[in-house]
């Protein structure tokens, strides 16, 4: 037998049940349709927090949208949920390098073989759709076979005279042509970060090894994969740490003058 609804306990039904449809679990995959849309719903609830020894980029979040400042550059990125209005207000001011609609479906160009880990790592690699420089250095075989079998991923890049920036600037605006809602992904220097369509990335920049990694919540906050991004981060941290500690427990009894220091590192032939 229920109990009848009174004014007060009908209100308290009616808010909890408004509550529900405005907590979402996890960042959305796809755009938010007109009818669904509600401006009181936080659309980013996983949020990716930067570690406390990353310098050189944050995240500001925002109900429909979120800012990335790279601190390196000097720019910002604002990035709104898909299909919901964009912030007039921040649009209008002109202070963001890039405005873009999330999670970003129109494919991306790397510039560097650093960038190919982050999407792979976040399940993303089918959204490298170009990659600008030379093929060599590329030991992604999933990359390779997508180049060389599939045809999938453009190569940007002329042998016969690779620093070439008119054919290449040429070859860049076709690849914009066939994919228009694409970006392109650039170093932490250089002019390309101030073209339009142009996101830069400077982990290289970073002072410590957890915040060159940690730049890994700039491309998962291109895709709202923040949550995806946290467990990866966290359990590479610990593995990171884990290893730390083995190598000291196994050189702490020995004398100073014989523990080793180790360099990984990976030779390119130029030639």
């Amino acid at each position: 037998m229920g109990f009848p609804l009174t004014g007060v306990t009908l209100s308290l039904a009616i808010f909890l049940v408004g509550s529900a449809e405005a907590t979402l679990e996890s960042n959305p995959q796809d755009c938010i349709s007109i009818a669904d849309f509600d401006e009181d719903t936080d659309y980013f609830p996983a949020k990716f927090v930067p570690h406390n020894t990353t310098d050189l980029f944050e995240i500001s979040y925002h109900k429909t949208y979120k800012v990335i400042t790279n601190k390196f550059q000097d720019k910002s990125y604002l990035l709104y949920m898909c299909g919901t209005p964009p912030p007039a207000d921040e649009i209008a001011s002109g202070k963001h390098h890039l405005v873009l609609p999330v999670p970003h479906k129109g494919g991306i160009a790397i510039t560097q073989t650093p960038q190919i880990a982050p999407p792979e790592m976040l399940g993303k690699r089918r959204e490298i759709t170009a990659y600008i420089g030379n093929p060599k250095y590329v030991s992604s075989p999933c990359l390779d076979y997508m180049a060389d079998v599939e045809k999938s991923l453009k190569i940007i890049y002329f042998p016969e005279d690779s620093s070439n920036s008119t054919l290449i600037d040429a070859a860049t605006a076709e690849y914009f042509q066939e994919n228009p809602d694409a970006i392109i992904f650039a170093g932490p220097t250089g002019d390309r970060a101030e073209r339009d369509r142009h996101m830069a990335f400077a982990a290289s920049q970073e002072r410590t090894a957890v915040a060159t990694f940690d730049w890994i919540g700039v491309y998962s906050a291109l895709f709202n994969l923040e949550g995806f991004a946290n467990k990866i981060v966290a359990e590479t941290e610990e593995r990171y740490d884990c290893s730390a500690r083995n190598a000291a427990a196994l050189t702490a009894d020995l004398p100073e003058e014989k523990k080793k220091t180790v360099l990984w590192a990976q030779w390119f032939d130029l030639s």
